[in-house]
């Protein structure tokens, strides 16, 4: 790597890492995945990937990539007790986007299966006073083909497990 390619890359590691001082939650990213972590070593070791994934590691590409991970935070902050109540119950819970910043809560089920989370008749909502309902889709991991799913009316996160349930039994 070039002597230009080691400074920008030390820019955009310095760059998420003031943001990282001051965001909170902490959090990882990893294939448009956003998932808390517990300390500052957690963001450190994240950014230490995170930096080889920026092409040619140039300015735009670490303004454009820290505005995403920004953004997801949001996302994941908004949903910070939905997130927490799955994983306290076992679940591997993860807010993310399925495309086009659709936003989704992604529950990893082993190897093979894997259940998306929306609101009950879209995407799920950025702001969490815009969110309605809950829809929960069971789909198998490579193929993405649909299993199940069914939604509620109900936006708690009570009626959001017991729709799960529902779903995985």
């Amino acid at each position: 790597m070039s002597a230009e390619l080691h400074a920008a890359a030390d820019a955009a590691r310095a760059a998420l890492q003031a943001f990282f001082a001051v965001a909170t939650p902490l959090v990882t990213w990893s294939n448009k995945k956003v998932e808390l972590v517990a300390d500052a070593a957690g963001a450190a070791a994240m950014l230490e990937r995170w930096v080889d994934y920026i092409p040619g590691a140039v300015e735009e590409s670490t303004r454009a990539h820290t505005g995403y991970i920004a953004r997801m935070a949001e996302g994941a902050a908004a949903y910070a007790d939905v997130l927490d109540a799955l994983k306290a119950v076992g679940y591997e819970a993860f807010f993310t986007q399925t495309g086009g910043m659709c936003a989704a809560i992604e529950i990893k089920l082993g190897a093979d299966r894997y259940v998306y989370v929306t609101d009950a008749e879209d995407s799920l909502s950025w702001e969490r006073d815009e969110h309605e309902g809950w829809a929960v889709g069971l789909y198998l991991h490579p193929s993405g083909d649909f299993v199940r799913g069914d939604d509620t009316p109900d936006g708690d996160v009570e009626s959001l497990l017991a729709l799960l349930a529902a779903v995985l039994t």
